[in-house]
């Protein structure tokens, strides 16, 4: 490890935890400092496993740049995000930006100031709307399925590449993402900052407080868990959205590959989604958690669909398996059984956070 200390913002939250402690396990002498505004509910429950392995908790806030100046370290990981894909549809938009796009350059500043590296944490949501829902899709008995393609540099079968259209409207969210990731390529070019930039799909797994809008196979589970009641939003109702997922596990597994080489890049971007292989619909979803809950659960239906929602989501990421010797490890399954053993194992901790 090339690094000495790291700070990680939004470093209570699930992803910024998940990293941190990671690192910390793989790497006993790393000086880790994780900090974090506590907005997010759960938040605070990620601080006694923090500090129990020696992790530094900070509370601050990425918007206010001497919040940052507390801190010293040649390495930063950007985890810090309202990552709300619905976030400022109802008029709220002001902490969004602020947090996304302030926080980003704020984080940047302070990168410059300490020479130090950095990993931001980008998301698939800088894809153009309108031209993914442009693609031709099927629609078989548990969910909609994209017609394949050959020869298209956009698009593979196992989704879409970092060709895909980025224009258009791409929510609020992804819009502030996406001048994030320009902010973080000519930071690193200008000042000769080591930076890459990740492109997630959705990301799971224990620890994560899932809700509707963010963390939705977390909170899947925890429903069929609890035996409390879900909705299908959006196309009819139908539960048979799509999404390419990851689990925490192979997210942390890049992120030390990535740092080991990270001195290498300035401001490239990896795309990191699971692909065709690793997706699956709500109603798939459903169907999983009864028979890894055993909890059959009743399900509304909402067939109105807004304007940030995606029918399909899929990213092809060979070229970021392939430039750090990277692989998948872990399924649907293994997800869901992951996040069901850890609700089981920490009942007491996370019943207020799903039960409300």
């Amino acid at each position: 490890m090339k690094y000495s200390k790291v700070l990680i913002t939004g470093g209570c939250g699930f992803v910024g935890s998940s990293i941190a402690l990671y690192l910390k396990k793989n790497y006993p002498k790393l000086d880790i400092v994780c900090l974090d505004n506590f907005i997010r509910q759960g938040s605070q429950l990620q601080v006694p496993r923090l500090k129990s392995q020696g992790i530094q908790v900070i509370e601050g806030d990425v918007r206010f740049y001497d919040h940052l100046e507390q801190v010293k370290a040649d390495l930063l990981i950007d985890c810090s995000a309202e990552p709300s894909v619905s976030a400022g549809l109802d008029g709220s938009s002001k902490y969004l930006v602020e947090t996304n796009l302030i926080g980003s350059f704020n984080c940047l500043e302070w990168a410059k100031e300490n020479k130090a590296a950095i990993l931001f944490l980008s998301t698939s949501r800088v894809y153009s709307i309108q031209e993914l829902e442009n693609i031709a899709y099927t629609e078989s008995e548990t969910r909609f399925e994209w017609v394949d393609v050959q020869n298209d540099i956009a698009r593979t079968k196992q989704g879409i590449t970092q060709e895909f259209s980025t224009k258009g409207p791409v929510s609020l969210y992804g819009a502030t993402k996406l001048s994030s990731e320009h902010l973080v390529l000519e930071y690193a070019k200008m000042y000769d900052i080591p930076a890459i930039i990740n492109r997630f799909g959705v990301i799971a797994g224990p620890w994560q407080m899932g809700k509707v809008d963010q963390g939705f196979i977390a909170l899947w589970v925890a429903k069929h868990y609890f035996k409390q009641s879900l909705t299908y939003n959006g196309y009819g109702g139908l539960g048979k959205q799509v999404r390419d997922f990851l689990h925490i596990f192979d997210v942390c597994t890049l992120i030390e590959k990535q740092i080991v080489k990270l001195d290498s890049y300035r401001g490239e971007t990896f795309q990191v989604g699971g692909g065709r292989s690793n997706s699956v619909s709500l109603l798939e979803l459903s169907e999983l958690c009864q028979s890894i809950t055993s909890h059959t659960i009743d399900f509304a239906r909402n067939p109105e669909t807004h304007c940030n929602d995606i029918r399909i989501l899929l990213m092809d990421s060979a070229n970021t398996e392939k430039e750090f010797n990277w692989t998948k490890q872990k399924n649907i399954k293994d997800l869901v059984e992951d996040v069901y053993h850890w609700i089981q194992q920490n009942e007491d901790l996370v019943t207020d956070i799903f039960c409300k």
